[in-house]
C-alpha cells in the first residue's frame, strides 16, 4: 500500500497545475485510509486538510547558562497534523542542529535513526531533515520538507517572514518570547493563524492567535470567535487578569504571566538558579494591579520553569490539543481555543483561558 501511495504522490507532484486541481478529489485509497475521520468531519474537510500547508519552527530558548532547543511538543504536534492528512508541512529548525546531536536525548521521537538510509553518524543530516523523513513515512500522501535557516532565526529573517503568506497556519515551539511575538505579528500582517508552544519542568502551555474575526462552523451555525489578541497584546494586558482574580479563578495562567514577565525583563527564560528573583516577582507582580500578593502559587511557577529534561507525557497531551487547534484553524469546524491552553502534571488537568481577557473559556 505504501508504495502505491508513494507512486500516486509522485505522479501528482509532476502534474501541471490544472491537472493537479482536478486531482483534488480523494482517491479510493485516501478514502480508506481516512475513513474514520471522514465519518467525523466529512469529505470536504478532509480535502481542505489535504490542500493545506503548515510552517513549523523549532526555536531556541536562551537561559542564564546556555541556549537549548526542545522540540518534543512540536514533534507530537506535527505527528498528529500529519496523520490527520495535512498536505504539506515545512519544518524549520532555528538552531540548525544535526540529527545525531540530540537523538535519544530529548522528547523528539521524529528524530529517529531508523528513518535514515545513511550511517547514523553522518553529520550531513539535519534534525529537521530527520523529522521530515519520519513524517513522510507516517503520511505518504503529504509533502514534508526541511527548511534551512542559514544561520538566522525565523523572526530575524525578513524573506522567511514574508513567505508566511504561502502557509495556512504557523506554529512555533520553545522560541524566545520576543521572537515569537515578531513571528505572530508577521502572521497578523498576512492574515494567518499563529500558535506558540512552551514547556517547563512539569507543565506546558500554548498560545493561539486566529485574528480578529475568525469564522467557524458549529453544527449548522456559522459563528465568530471572540476577538483575538496577539501574544504581545495579551501579555501587555496583565491588568485584565490580575484585576479580576476571584477565589475560584484558575491560577496557572497567572503563573504563565510571571514567567513571561521575567523573560521580558531579563531577555532570557528563567531557570531554578533565578528562583529568588522569580519568587520575588511572583509576589510583587499581582500587587501592581491590586491583586493579593499570594494569588500566584509558587509550585505553578516552578512547574513552568525549564527542567533538565523534557516530559514526554506532557508533550503528548499538549501536542495533541495543539494539533487539534491547528486542524480547527484550517477546517474552520468547531469552537477554537481563545487563546491560552495550560496543562500541569500536579493537577493532571488542562484548561483554556482568555489571556488578557480575564475569562475562563473551558
Amino acid at each position: 500500500v505504501a508504495s502505491r501511495v508513494a507512486r500516486r504522490v509522485a505522479r501528482r507532484r509532476a502534474m501541471p497545475a490544472t491537472a493537479a486541481s482536478a486531482a483534488d478529489a480523494l482517491t479510493e485509497l485516501e478514502l480508506r485510509v481516512y475513513d474514520r475521520q471522514i465519518r467525523v468531519w466529512g469529505v470536504e474537510t478532509q480535502r481542505r486538510l489535504g490542500r493545506a500547508s503548515v510552517l513549523a519552527c523549532a526555536g531556541a530558548t536562551t537561559t542564564r547558562a546556555t541556549t537549548t532547543t526542545r522540540v518534543g511538543a512540536l514533534a507530537e504536534t506535527l505527528k498528529n497534523v500529519a496523520l490527520a492528512g495535512v498536505g504539506r508541512a515545512v519544518i524549520r529548525d532555528d538552531a540548525g542542529e544535526r540529527a545525531e546531536a540530540s537523538r535519544g536525548e530529548d522528547g523528539n521521537f521524529l528524530n529517529a535513526a531508523s528513518t535514515r538510509d545513511d550511517d547514523a553518524d553522518d553529520v550531513s543530516v539535519s534534525r529537521a531533515e530527520a523529522m521530515a523523513t519520519t513524517l513522510r513515512e507516517m503520511n505518504a500522501f503529504g509533502e514534508f520538507e526541511a527548511s534551512t535557516p542559514n544561520g538566522r532565526a525565523l523572526a530575524d529573517d525578513a524573506e522567511a517572514l514574508d513567505g508566511i503568506e504561502g502557509f495556512d497556519a504557523v506554529v512555533v515551539a520553545e522560541m524566545g518570547l520576543e521572537r515569537a511575538m515578531r513571528v505572530n505579528e508577521a502572521c497578523r500582517r498576512h492574515g494567518k493563524p499563529f500558535f506558540a508552544a512552551f514547556s517547563g519542568a512539569s507543565a506546558a502551555w500554548f498560545f493561539a492567535d486566529l485574528g480578529d474575526a475568525f469564522e467557524y462552523a458549529e453544527g449548522d451555525e456559522v459563528k465568530i470567535a471572540p476577538r483575538g489578541a496577539t501574544l504581545r497584546r495579551a501579555l501587555d494586558a496583565a491588568e485584565a487578569d490580575f484585576g479580576r482574580v476571584k477565589r475560584r479563578s484558575p491560577r496557572m495562567p497567572l503563573a504563565v504571566r510571571v514567567v513571561a514577565e521575567f523573560e521580558r525583563a531579563h531577555g532570557r527564560a528563567p531557570t531554578m538558579e533565578d528562583w529568588d528573583a522569580l519568587d520575588a516577582l511572583r509576589v510583587e507582580l499581582p500587587t501592581r494591579f491590586g491583586a493579593s500578593a499570594d494569588c500566584v502559587d509558587a509550585e505553578h511557577v516552578r512547574a513552568l520553569v525549564s527542567g533538565e529534561r523534557e516530559f514526554p507525557a506532557i508533550n503528548a497531551i499538549v501536542g495533541g490539543v495543539l494539533a487539534q487547534e491547528i486542524l480547527k484553524s484550517i477546517s474552520r469546524k468547531g469552537a477554537p481555543c481563545v487563546n491560552l491552553f495550560t496543562f500541569d502534571v500536579a493537577s493532571g488537568q488542562g484548561a483554556t483561558y482568555d489571556l488578557g481577557g480575564g475569562e475562563t473559556a473551558r
